[in-house]
């Protein structure tokens, strides 16, 4: 499947370099690190080829938290409210430069560059059709989703609109294209 959702659950630590009272302006940079333990794409033994975060509820460990005790006492909240619970924990008990960030990754369903690519085979696609803008017949230097992709899109919007009710995932705070 060609439209993937990539979910990392990311440790964001901001630190400052050059402080000092001589420099008037300050360079800093986000060090972002991921935090394994909570997400299938993370552990070593998930085959990354024949994944789907559709099976797998966006991929999210069932696992307890330490948490749970207060939060969740008599097992009513779904695992994703029980994470959220968790990541808000971790934020509130962290340092001021260290932020916890759950970020969504979303990868484009199958396009014709994709299809391209499987009919005239990876090294034909790397040395000379993927400098191409088509073939004649298809192009694809502007990322166009076959109808596969269409429904791959649509299969993925029904399944953001289940979890967002049911298993009650929070939603994205911020989009970025």
């Amino acid at each position: 499947m060609f439209l993937s959702i990539y979910l990392s659950f990311y440790v964001a630590i901001a630190s400052l370099a050059g402080v000092g009272i001589s420099t008037p302006m300050h360079d800093s940079h986000i060090n972002y690190t991921t935090v394994t333990g909570y997400f299938l794409q993370d552990e070593a033994s998930t085959n990354t080829s024949t994944f789907s975060f559709i099976d797998t509820n966006f991929g999210l460990i069932n696992r307890t938290y330490a948490t749970d005790v207060t939060y969740d006492p008599n097992g009513q909240k779904t695992q994703w409210q029980r994470f959220e619970n968790q990541v808000f924990k971790l934020n509130r008990e962290s340092g001021r430069k260290v932020q916890y960030k759950l970020i969504f990754m979303g990868r484009h369903g199958e396009g014709y560059h994709n299809a391209a690519e499987s009919y005239y085979g990876t090294p034909a696609w790397n040395c000379y059709w993927s400098l191409v803008d088509g073939n004649g017949t298809v192009r694809w230097d502007d990322a166009q989703v076959t109808p596969e992709g269409v429904k791959q899109a649509l299969a993925v919007n029904a399944f953001w609109a289940s979890e967002l009710k049911i298993q009650k995932v929070p939603p994205p705070r911020s989009y970025y294209t």
